[in-house]
Order: structure tokens, then sequence, then C-alpha cells
């Protein structure tokens, strides 16, 4: 099981914030968070695909459901 320990990197010090782990070693993953007085950066706003352009929105969902041919050529085959 992974636990977490919350800790301040500062010049290459680990200065921690919650108890420290009772390890002598260990393998860890480290997360880096931006620090509590820098406000993260907005992304950036993307643009359509070019691929999409000319793509056509459905107005009515019943639309999904009208037939390909006229009622009238369903009888055709009989």
């Amino acid at each position: 099981m992974l636990n977490s320990y919350e800790a301040v990197y500062d010049h290459g010090t680990i200065l921690w914030i919650d108890p420290p782990p009772p390890l002598e070693k260990a393998r860890v993953i480290v997360t880096v968070l931006p620090a509590a007085n820098e406000v993260p950066q907005p992304l950036a706003s993307r643009r359509p695909s070019p691929k999409l352009r000319g793509t056509r929105l459905l107005v009515d969902p019943a639309e999904l459901l009208k037939p390909i041919v006229p009622e009238s050529d369903w009888d055709t085959l009989r």
C-alpha cells in the first residue's frame, strides 16, 4: 500500500511538513506541485481541428430515426 507524506523541496533539501516516514531506505514517487504562493497558469485554449470543418450538428434528435428511403418504397420488395 502506498503512503503519502507532505514535504517541501527547498534548494535540494526536503523539509517535512508531516512527520517523516519511519523508514531508512525506500523507493519513492515524487509529484511536484506548484508552490502555495504561485498561481497556476491556465491552459491555452485549443482551436477546433480543421478536420471538423463542415460538421453539422443535429437540431432534432428525431432526425436520427428518419428512414433513408421514403415509406412508399418499402413495399417494392413484396
